[in-house]
């Protein structure tokens, strides 16, 4: 009781010194959603679902906010070729998914992931310029510093999947 009470009084982060992770998804939703936002329930594990424009999902789109997660923007379309050919296609796909996410769950997400990353090479259109107009529009993006390599390598098992973070986090 002490130590609560002295951890209270000094204000000092219980959680200082361990390791923090932030859970994303990308691609989504899928026919694998339902069953990752299950397991998420039985832990109490909140994550990020950055997500793509797809039809036949609003239930899963719904139930990603419904149950706390937090829904950012991961294109439309997902085309390299139609995202970034120009920074009028970059905002149309943009205007396209934010309207989408808005129309299913009434959230209006400020949270966007590029495909391929800020610093992808297959961009026509200078990301910095990109980066810039989601600034302008309040919107923040988020790369990533961990990846599964499940994107990389189809079929990955999850001893694969788990090993490809644990040497990532451990370098």
């Amino acid at each position: 009781q002490n130590e609560i009470e002295a951890s209270v009084l000094t204000s000092e982060d219980p959680y200082e010194g361990m390791v923090k992770i932030c859970l994303t998804f990308d691609d989504g939703p899928s026919g694998n959603t339902d069953e990752i936002l299950d397991i998420l329930a039985d832990y109490g594990i909140q994550a990020t679902f950055f997500v793509n424009g797809k039809e036949g999902y609003d239930s899963q789109y719904i139930r990603i906010v419904e149950e706390g997660h937090t829904i950012g923007m991961h294109s439309y379309s997902h085309s390299y070729r139609d995202i970034y050919r120009d920074l009028d296609s970059f905002a149309a796909d943009l205007y396209e998914i934010q309207a989408l996410i808005q129309d299913i769950t009434g959230v209006t997400s400020t949270y966007y992931r590029f495909p391929g990353g800020s610093s992808n090479q297959v961009s026509n259109v200078d990301m910095v310029r990109c980066i810039e107009y989601l600034n302008a529009k309040g919107i923040s993006y988020y790369d990533w510093n961990v990846s599964s390599q499940d994107a990389v390598v189809g079929g990955s098992s999850v001893n694969s999947i788990v090993n490809a973070v644990m040497q990532q986090m451990e370098a």
